[in-house]
């Protein structure tokens, strides 16, 4: 009896191998669908820049401003092409707003950064345009920089002390 089944069962293999499993898909449709997706319209394209950044809860800051600027020592950063100016230098420890006023001709992402503290990165700068930074420094030394290394290779940075 078991020599009657096998042929059968090698038959009833074949069958199903021939007429292919209903779970994988046809190449004819799998290369039809491709076609299809590849003639659809790209994706939109994504602007970026100081213009694509929500704006500020407060409409009196600029979009692209972080922290609570409310009882913070103020701290000016004037950047241009290649060097940053601060005003004041340093400042007393505890929350502190700075702002980044960009008064050269490219944009501008500016980073400030101390190695036991964290880092903070401010919104792209367009030429003109003004972006704030509020947050909690403890004392230490603080880089104010270009995030373009060649630009802070340039001068594009400075140190902020907090004491």
């Amino acid at each position: 009896m078991r020599r009657s089944l096998i042929p059968g069962l090698i038959l009833a293999l074949l069958v199903l191998a021939a007429c292919g499993d209903a779970r994988t898909p046809d190449p004819d449709t799998v290369a039809d669908s491709l076609a299809a997706d590849s003639t659809a319209a790209p994706p939109p394209i994504v602007e970026t820049g100081p213009e694509a950044f929500p704006a500020a809860s407060d409409p009196n800051r600029p979009a692209g401003s972080i922290g609570d600027p409310a009882d913070a020592h103020q701290v000016m950063a004037k950047l241009s092409e290649w060097k940053i100016e601060l005003a004041p230098g340093t400042i007393p420890a505890g929350e502190v707003t700075v702002n980044l006023t960009n008064a050269g001709e490219r944009a501008h992402t500016i980073e400030i950064s101390s190695e036991t503290q964290g880092r903070w990165r401010s919104a792209p700068i367009a030429p003109g345009g003004v972006v704030g930074l509020s947050m909690p420094l403890l004392p230490g030394s603080y880089t104010v920089a270009s995030t373009t290394p060649e630009y802070a290779e340039r001068g594009m940075k400075a140190t902020l002390i907090v004491r």
